[in-house]
């Protein structure tokens, strides 16, 4: 068993290896990379780190366990128009790359789109 422990969470978190997507039926595991809904519409993209539940949403089963809203930690990977690359960088930086970044944050499983593949 892993537990996660992430400053928007201030509880200790039960993690899983994989979890299953409940409108794709997909499996989603640690270290897949993801296409995650957005509002406006441009496409965001990040790296599955932890996948677990959301205590606040849900209900005690199974003596004192708490089992909620799936969730999922990531780090995220911007576009070249998120980051407004330079234009004079040596090698340049190409439209349809990926930046991998140290930005963590969670969010609810059911926004992630679709599983992608990051060379």
């Amino acid at each position: 068993l892993q537990y996660f422990y992430h400053e928007k969470q201030s509880t200790r978190q039960l993690c899983y290896p994989q979890a299953v997507h409940a409108k794709t039926g997909d499996i989603l595991r640690l270290r897949d990379s993801v296409r995650v809904n957005s509002i406006d519409g441009e496409p965001n993209f990040a790296c599955i780190c932890r996948l677990f539940n959301d205590p606040k949403t849900g209900k005690k089963k199974f003596f004192s366990s708490t089992f909620g809203a799936p969730l999922a930690s990531v780090l995220w990977y911007y576009t070249p128009m998120q980051v407004k690359a330079d234009s004079s960088l040596v090698p340049p930086v190409f439209e349809r790359e990926l930046l991998a970044s140290k930005h963590m944050d969670i969010i609810p499983l059911d926004t992630v789109d679709e599983i992608v593949w990051v060379l």
